[in-house]
């Protein structure tokens, strides 16, 4: 009685590396991932607080209620690592379903809030509903090709505005000297075009669970 009610709590820190888990209680309401994704906004601001130039690679698994806790744990740990492998300073995002399968999308920090809040200001009511199925039509008429980012990007401007995607084209790969990270992490050699064919689709998919 009296104690104050929180959304999760850290379950593990060592060295650099800590593991968290978000949750709500009955009578409390459910805890929606759109809540989830608001205290990750703000996650930034905690490591600038101790004035280090460090970055920070997290993973967050959105886990439905039948995932066995030994296959959520071993998610949660292949989404860090994901999160790594695809550059510094970003949060990779897994929608884990019962059957075992899953969707992730990986995306800096820095660009995390625009992108995930842009979408749809200028259409429809569900936004992410129409996203995801704009995609599904699309990829079964075999319009994502890996020679040509057109249909995708064109498909990000229609649901997220001019601005973004001229930034989202501005900052696709880690630069030298630029502080703002890749959106699509370090340079590969090769298949550039169809990375970021994914990450749209991807983003599209993820999206849609977060927001359903």
């Amino acid at each position: 009685p009296g104690q104050k009610e929180v959304d999760g709590m850290v379950i593990y820190a060592g060295g650099d590396d800590f593991l968290g888990v978000l949750y709500r209680n009955y009578p409390q309401a459910e805890l929606k991932p759109q809540e989830c994704l608001q205290w990750f906004y703000g996650f930034p601001d905690i490591w600038k607080t101790h004035k280090q130039d460090i970055t920070v690679s997290v993973g967050f698994v959105w886990a439905a209620p039948g995932v066995p806790q030994r296959d959520v744990l071993q998610h949660c740990r292949e989404t860090e690592s994901s999160a790594k492998s695809h550059g510094r300073d970003r949060l990779a995002i897994r929608i884990l379903f019962n059957s075992g399968n899953y969707l992730e999308w990986v995306c800096p920090w820095w660009f995390l809030p625009g992108v995930l809040t842009g979408c749809g200001q200028r259409q429809r009511d569900k936004p992410w509903t129409h996203f995801y199925n704009d995609v599904a039509v699309l990829e079964s008429r075999r319009a994502f090709t890996d020679s040509d980012s057109s249909v995708a990007l064109g498909l990000f401007e229609i649901y997220f505005g001019t601005d973004l995607r001229q930034e989202l084209e501005r900052h696709l790969w880690d630069e030298p000297g630029l502080k703002k990270t890749g959106i699509l992490g370090n340079r590969p050699p090769a298949h550039p075009i169809s990375l970021l064919n994914n990450w749209i689709i991807n983003l599209a998919k993820v999206g849609f669970h977060l927001y359903v």
